[in-house]
């Protein structure tokens, strides 16, 4: 075993150079490397070059630096701009990613949520393969070239904002104030992205091969439940309050609607059994703290201001992270990002005092037919 100072930062057209020396040596990468598969959002640079370390020192370790090119951050830069040039992507894809940087708002500072998930689900995962990153919406993979499909908090991310809901104004998102046709086009879109979703993996998966994905969901068939759109709520009020104070225009707000969903348990199910290529091995749901750093299962509201506020704080942080580039898409400079999330901090610490509400995960397992 090589220690990690001989280890360098490989570019994906690395990875392919070596799983070609790999194959002519009739040697598979694929069954013997494990590397994390990143199928959620577009990566920082950052993130890229943190898992393509993770990759490289796993293929040292098992196979030697003898493969091992010497290449420089130019010459990772130089793939990541050529690739960003090739790719055509999605209108969402344009605008929903992680918040770059290293601050104190930026995605890198605030994804333990997202930590905590991973770990709860990791002891369903054994192996996995490398894989360039890519939409989830879209092929990936070879046909019948994947034994473990992973997928970590991507699937409540739509593909798209759902056609005719023009009318779900001052919202965001569902809300209960939305109308009966804002719930259905919600739902009848994330329905066909979950069908794609199957349909896609289905071709990529062999017989027998296993999927877990880990997402957000909500705990009862109302659309309205607190544990699935409540957050949202908050953010929308916190941009009406920038409204009445002359701080953003309001047909900013009523023209903005983010494309996600939280599903309930027999959406999820429904949309499997339709589908017909996957059987349904494990349902589970787990809650999660707005607060990722919150470790308190037990209370039902926060046990004094104090606490409120430290979580309030820690929560609008981890949603800005992931948020902000949608926002700023949409509204441009036409916003105070700091005063929005500000707002929002007071609103949940408000919102914390009355009733904790909690993030409902949703992970399952399937196998291919």
């Amino acid at each position: 075993m090589r220690t990690t100072d001989n280890v360098q930062v490989a570019s994906f057209n690395w990875i392919e150079r070596v799983y070609i020396s790999f194959k002519k040596r009739k040697c598979n990468p694929i069954e013997r490397v494990w590397a994390p598969l990143n199928d959620h959002m577009r990566m920082s640079d950052r993130t890229a070059m943190e898992n393509l370390y993770t990759l490289s020192r796993g293929v040292v370790e098992t196979f030697g630096d003898m493969y091992l090119p010497k290449l420089s951050l130019h010459d990772l830069q130089e793939f990541f701009t050529t690739k960003a040039k090739e790719n055509i992507v999605m209108e969402v894809e344009n605008t929903l990613h992680m918040k770059v940087g290293d601050g104190e708002s930026s995605y890198a500072s605030n994804s333990f949520l997202q930590e905590i998930v991973i770990r709860k689900t990791l002891h369903v995962l054994k192996h996995t393969i490398e894989a360039i990153p890519g939409s989830f919406y879209g092929r990936l993979f070879p046909d019948e070239s994947l034994h473990l499909v992973h997928s970590s908090y991507a699937l409540h991310w739509l593909s798209k904002v759902p056609e005719g809901i023009e009318n779900n104004k001052a919202n965001i998102y569902m809300a209960k104030t939305s109308p009966p046709d804002v719930f259905k086009a919600y739902g009848n879109q994330f329905y066909t992205d979950f069908i794609n979703f199957l349909q896609l993996r289905s071709k990529e998966v062999v017989r027998g091969g296993c999927m877990v994905l880990t997402f957000l969901g909500r705990s009862s068939a109302d659309p309205t439940t607190d544990d699935g759109c409540r957050l949202m709520e908050l953010l929308a009020q916190s941009l009406l309050d920038m409204v009445k104070e002359g701080l953003v225009e309001e047909s900013f707000i009523n023209s903005f609607n983010l494309p996600y969903y939280s599903p309930c348990e027999d959406e999820v199910r429904k949309a499997i059994h339709n589908e017909g290529s996957f059987c349904l091995n494990t349902f589970n749901v787990f809650q999660g703290n707005w607060d990722p750093y919150d470790t308190d299962y037990t209370n039902l509201v926060d046990l004094n201001e104090q606490i409120s506020h430290i979580h309030a704080k820690n929560c609008a942080k981890a949603l800005r992270a992931v948020i902000e580039p949608l926002l700023t898409s949409h509204f441009g400079n036409s916003i105070n990002i700091d005063v929005l999330f500000q707002k929002l901090q007071m609103h949940v610490a408000e919102d914390l005092a009355n009733k904790k509400t909690r993030y409902f995960n949703i992970a399952i397992s399937l196998s291919k037919k």
